[in-house]
């Protein structure tokens, strides 16, 4: 008898996980959009006007130049390593000049698959207040 219900278990544990996968494949997977600074702030002047500058981007970690912009190629380094999604790559790209002095802390949580709740890919957040907005600013003095 104890046997049967073990193999009970098991089969119910099997169906309940099947249905919860099936459930999560057809969740729809939102459009993560972006706030749109990443392009609005170029350099204005000197000999990389009109580059971006990423000014308004989060930047902890990655080199800055001595006035405290981030160094565009440092970011830009960061960016495609999050896009290759392969962690070799990843690590790779993340040792070649783009770090400062320290290493951020689990950089790739987000490529990660969690069996509990819905995939991190499939749900999104409110867009980040742009930096030259009233509640950016009303956050800064804070």
């Amino acid at each position: 008898m104890f046997n049967r219900l073990i193999n009970t278990r098991r089969s119910d544990a099997y169906h309940i996980r099947r249905e919860a996968a099936e459930m999560a494949h057809l969740r729809p997977h939102p459009n993560h959009i972006s706030n749109g600074e990443e392009e609005d702030y170029p350099y204005q002047q000197g000999p990389l006007k009109g580059k971006l500058s990423y000014i308004a981007n989060f930047s902890k970690g990655l080199k800055h130049n001595y006035i405290g912009e981030v160094i565009p190629d440092a970011y830009r380094t960061i960016v495609k390593a999050m896009y290759s999604t392969d962690p070799i790559r990843f690590e790779r790209r993340m040792m070649m000049r783009t770090l400062n002095s320290f290493n951020l802390i689990n950089p790739q949580s987000g490529l990660a698959f969690d069996l509990e709740g819905p995939d991190a890919q499939a749900v999104t957040m409110q867009l980040a207040p742009r930096i030259d907005s009233p509640e950016a600013t009303a956050e800064i003095i804070r």
